[in-house]
């Protein structure tokens, strides 16, 4: 089965790692992009109600924000009807609103996980409530209730 993304991101290929949520009706994933002249990541968003047995194509959704301050795409961390939560390679947890995707024109950063909780390769983190975040850090779970109150608005060129 394949995903057509349509011509204008024929270069971006899906991975096989999707992230959902009850009651969302989407799944989604961050792959890197090699649209111009530097490397950024792509958001592919593929809608479970296009998912029908026997079909051999998909027809998918995908943003490339073009922004430098964002800085890449680690990993999805979260899924809500209106949010999409993504942690970033310099460690921000971002958000960006999914009402009006594919077109973006913004995201918000909220939290910055520092440097030594990010040393494992697979770092556990996770949205486990709309508002709560957990981290994995040596044998200790951390939750942080509230990220989202806090907000910087970054807008993409």
């Amino acid at each position: 089965m394949s995903v057509n993304l349509g011509d204008e991101f024929r270069q971006v290929k899906p991975t096989g790692s999707w992230l959902t949520a009850p009651d969302v009706g989407l799944l989604m994933q961050a792959v890197p992009s090699s649209q111009g002249r530097s490397a950024k990541t792509a958001f592919i968003a593929l809608g479970s109600n296009k998912l029908q047995p026997g079909s051999s194509e998909i027809h998918a959704q995908c943003a490339v924000p073009q922004a430098l301050s964002l800085g890449g795409v680690k990993a999805i961390i979260g899924l809500t009807r209106s949010t999409l939560v993504f942690l970033t390679r310099s460690g921000w947890v971002c958000s960006i609103s999914l009402k009006s995707f594919p077109e973006l024109k913004s995201y918000t950063s909220h939290l910055y996980i520092p440097p030594f909780w990010r040393t494992q390769r697979d770092f556990p983190i996770r949205v486990v409530a709309k508002n709560t975040v957990a981290i994995g850090y040596r044998d200790d779970l951390i939750t942080i209730q509230g990220f989202l109150d806090f907000e910087h608005k970054h807008h993409l060129e």
